[in-house]
């Protein structure tokens, strides 16, 4: 399934780790941008404020630009 961004929201796949047990994580507030109105932001690794309430559907966080902490160059 594809997700498509609209006005400020983004959309953030949390990214998964397999522990040294197998044991898979998802880490509460870091992913990769697969939709953004902003076009720099499409494929980066971001870092978003989980504090406030973060929607989210099948590994894929809803973001609003304004809870983007940080982008991995």
């Amino acid at each position: 399934m594809t997700w498509k961004a609209v006005g400020t929201w983004i959309v953030v796949e949390r990214i998964q780790s397999k522990g040294k047990t197998g044991i898979v994580q998802v880490k509460d507030n870091i992913g990769k941008v697969v939709s953004s109105n902003i076009p720099e932001l499409v494929e980066k690794t971001v870092i978003y404020n989980n504090y406030n309430r973060i929607n989210s559907h099948n590994g894929f966080a809803f973001v609003k630009y304004e809870d983007i902490m940080g982008v991995q160059e």
